[in-house]
């Protein structure tokens, strides 16, 4: 606990020192004339549940999802890529790689069920979303979930097949057989964008989730050759590396032998956990004394990766100031987010474990 405090109290100085130029001083002026009511915002790490084997059972999930639900966020991103993302990735393998076919849904169906590319697909959704409607006729929601769908949104899809009743969770004539089955493929994942943000975002009656991933930055390490690879590998092989692996098995191991949900999350949000993470990844990279500088061409990405992903939260709640957001995010972006999103002038950085005791 004492490690802890040291940890959170040493982020809190970090945080306080950076801003001490005249630049920030500058923008300063604009925080002190902010007098309204602030933006809350809370970032939760998570570790990505899909890796998890057998035992990890969603229900287990319960608890954490009703302590978040009593927060009540009124705007929930998750760690995916858009679906224009997913297009670029697929069009420019050359650039890319297999980032398209690893990680990028194939929504050709969805495209082809609804008639629309994925630019029209969204446009489609901005207008129905235009009009504010509590309680949506189902067969509205069914088009939400194939529009969303084939705009690369799954986890939105999912929102919208969970807010309609069992019974109206089942195929139509835009909605095909294959698409339902999909989107119950999803309802089963524990991946969490599914199993936490959408669940979550549908019990609250909210109509989407918003993906903020962005692999922009992974240009600055493709290709990624043999050398930069193993010389990763090699500062990745270091002590701090070796002990949080440790450390992480076995969490995970208590968590999924019945252990508490909330006692692992309050665990993997903790700055004292969080702060071996950095040392054992970041700062090994930045630290790196090779003549290709591997460490800090990473490094580059990672930062550049999280400064456009706070981006895309940051216009996510744009049109919706002083509301509440939160963000699920894997364990090890959730400092680089609160050191980003801390400099904006009207959001209030809310500690998630608070919301998870």
């Amino acid at each position: 606990m004492f490690a802890a405090l040291l940890a959170a109290a040493a982020i809190m100085q970090t945080a306080v020192a950076l801003p001490q130029t005249p630049a920030a001083q500058t923008v300063a002026i604009v925080d002190k004339a902010f007098n309204g009511q602030p933006t809350e915002l809370a970032v939760l790490g998570t570790a990505h549940l899909s890796q998890f084997d057998k035992r990890f059972n969603r229900a287990r999930l319960d608890p954490l999802i009703t302590r978040l639900a009593q927060w009540r966020p009124t705007v929930i991103t998750v760690e995916n890529d858009t679906g224009r993302a997913c297009d670029e990735a697929a069009a420019r393998p050359d650039v890319f790689g297999t980032k398209a076919r690893q990680y990028c849904a194939d929504v050709k169906m969805a495209r082809a069920a609804v008639g629309l590319d994925q630019v029209r697909a969204e446009a489609a959704i901005d207008e129905m979303l235009s009009t504010s409607i509590a309680d949506r006729q189902p067969a509205e929601r069914r088009r939400l979930a194939a529009l969303f769908m084939a705009a690369g949104h799954l986890g939105s899809a999912l929102v919208q097949w969970l807010r309609l009743s069992p019974a109206e969770r089942r195929p139509d004539n835009l909605l095909t057989p294959a698409l339902a089955e999909r989107l119950e493929s999803y309802a089963a994942s524990n991946n969490e964008t599914y199993s936490i943000a959408a669940r979550l975002a549908a019990e609250l009656g909210l109509e989407r989730v918003y993906p903020i991933d962005d692999s922009e930055g992974g240009r600055i390490v493709l290709p990624t050759t043999k050398t930069y690879i193993d010389q990763l590998t090699a500062l990745w092989n270091n002590a701090a590396v070796r002990e949080d692996e440790v450390v992480r098995k076995g969490r995970a191991e208590t968590m999924l032998n019945g252990g508490n949900i909330l006692a692992y999350y309050r665990w993997l949000n903790d700055p004292a956990t969080l702060a071996e993470q950095m040392r054992g990844d970041f700062a090994a990279a930045i630290a790196d004394k090779s003549a290709e500088q591997t460490g800090r061409r990473y490094l580059a990405y990672w930062e550049t990766r999280n400064l456009n992903m706070v981006a895309n939260i940051r216009y996510a709640f744009g049109r919706h100031p002083g509301t509440r957001v939160l963000t699920i995010v894997g364990s090890s972006h959730k400092p680089y987010f609160e050191r980003y999103l801390a400099t904006q002038s009207d959001v209030r950085i809310v500690d998630v474990n608070t919301l998870l005791r």
